[in-house]
């Protein structure tokens, strides 16, 4: 259930119903280079697939759900840094984020970060350098409803695919995670006569996704 209270819709993998690397360089990426839905493509170099065991048992080094396991600890096992050593910490890399609200929580896995800016905007970044692998953007329609939502909370990743729901329009959408191309992407809801609006992300669950939205004025979208 999200922050809004929605219950969530269910998705297979492959879209179809159930129930019906952070530096200011990044802003100096060519234009012409932001072609279809504005994304940069690079490749993330030996992907290593995310099964239903990994998200269960996921590595101590990763964080693939939104408060990294499915019993909500968010608590990370690491234990390089300490209260002896915490003083210690110096800035490696930063990287602009895209302008909005944000309240956003990355995944990392296999030493890529994932990570879903404000206003339809998803970049994976190289964990140890920031340095950009690939870069995802969705516009919000031109014509008809468009929401001021810009925040999306959490995205997921499951198998070889990023699944991130833009938040003003009604689709969700999967990615490669190796190079951010769309892999598929299905409209979960008509934005125009339901208003909607999806700031928390969906989950995944057995090769289900789960996906709720918040719609205006008539409360939650099951």
């Amino acid at each position: 259930v999200s922050s809004y209270g929605s219950a969530h819709g269910v998705m297979d993998i492959f879209g179809q119903g159930i129930e019906k690397h952070l530096r200011r360089t990044f802003w100096l990426v060519p234009l012409a280079a932001l072609v279809a839905f504005g994304s940069v493509s690079g490749q993330v170099v030996a992907f290593q697939p995310v099964t239903d065991e990994v998200l269960q048992n996921p590595s101590d080094a990763d964080w693939l759900q939104w408060r990294r396991t499915y019993d909500g600890w968010g608590y990370s096992p690491l234990d390089q840094i300490t209260a002896d050593n915490v003083d210690e910490l110096r800035l490696v890399w930063s990287r602009a984020l895209n302008p909005g609200t944000v309240e956003l929580i990355p995944l990392v896995h296999a030493g890529v970060m994932y990570i879903p800016h404000p206003g339809g905007v998803l970049e994976a970044v190289d964990a140890t350098t920031g340095d950009l692998i690939w870069r995802y953007r969705k516009f919000p329609p031109e014509d008809g409803f468009r929401s001021n939502a810009t925040i999306t909370r959490n995205i997921a990743i499951y198998e070889d695919k990023i699944f991130y729901t833009p938040p003003a329009d009604g689709f969700l959408v999967a990615l490669d995670a190796r190079d951010g191309s769309v892999v598929w992407e299905t409209q979960i809801v008509d934005p125009e006569r339901d208003r909607a609006t999806h700031p928390s992300g969906p989950i995944v669950v057995k090769g289900k996704v789960l996906t709720g939205r918040s719609c205006q004025p008539g409360g939650a979208l099951i």
